[in-house]
């Protein structure tokens, strides 16, 4: 650390990050926010004099970009959201835990089956939906797929939903596996599919 300046040299995982103590200090209830509010007597030195954090060192970027903006912002196509989610959780830094968990789930296209008995019928169906702005495509193969078995169509507050048949259940739930969904919850008649962008 250079006293003077308030820069402080970091060796994180092996990879090296320069930055000042107050960006380091921003979040007093993080574990950086504590460790750097000790005396430097305190800290893990390397040989080269660096402030050493055994941590993931490659996505040591995001959790000091987050200190420094107070946003999180990754590439379109990243995929390490789990391994930065355990490193905020690690740091203790719950705003990022929270950014991170909404980008997430921005990037998930979710799929709900759910048996119901619409108003227009008296018989029990399945109901398919999905948010409006990420079923598009998925609509369209839906359609493809079942053409002649759909009974009826919605769109309500950003979501899509269709009826169908309910022998058709096996069909539909085949149909999304082979697109790749996955089943995240199941609780009684409702099941939650969710497949990554």
């Amino acid at each position: 650390m250079d006293e003077g300046s308030g820069t402080v040299y970091l060796n994180v995982g092996g990879n090296l990050y320069t930055t000042t103590l107050s960006v380091l200090k921003s979040d007093q209830e993080s574990f950086i926010g504590k460790m750097f509010s000790r005396k430097p007597s305190e800290w893990t030195i390397d040989r080269n004099g660096n402030v050493f954090i055994d941590r993931d060192g490659s996505l040591f970027r995001y959790i000091l970009n987050f200190l420094r903006d107070d946003q999180l912002i990754v590439p379109t196509k990243f995929a390490e959201f789990d391994l930065l989610l355990q490193e905020a959780k690690f740091y203790k830094l719950k705003k990022l835990e929270d950014a991170i968990l909404q980008l997430m789930s921005c990037r998930k296209i979710i799929v709900f089956l759910q048996v119901v008995k619409p108003r227009t019928s008296s018989t029990e169906m399945l109901k398919v939906t999905a948010k409006e702005h990420l079923s598009k495509e998925l609509k369209e193969k839906l359609k493809f797929a079942l053409i002649n078995n759909r009974r009826s169509e919605e769109s309500f507050h950003g979501y899509w939903a269709n009826h169908y048949a309910i022998e058709r259940t096996t069909m539909i739930k085949t149909f999304l596996t082979e697109q790749g969904f996955e089943v995240s919850e199941q609780q009684a008649s409702l099941v939650k599919l969710v497949k990554d962008l």
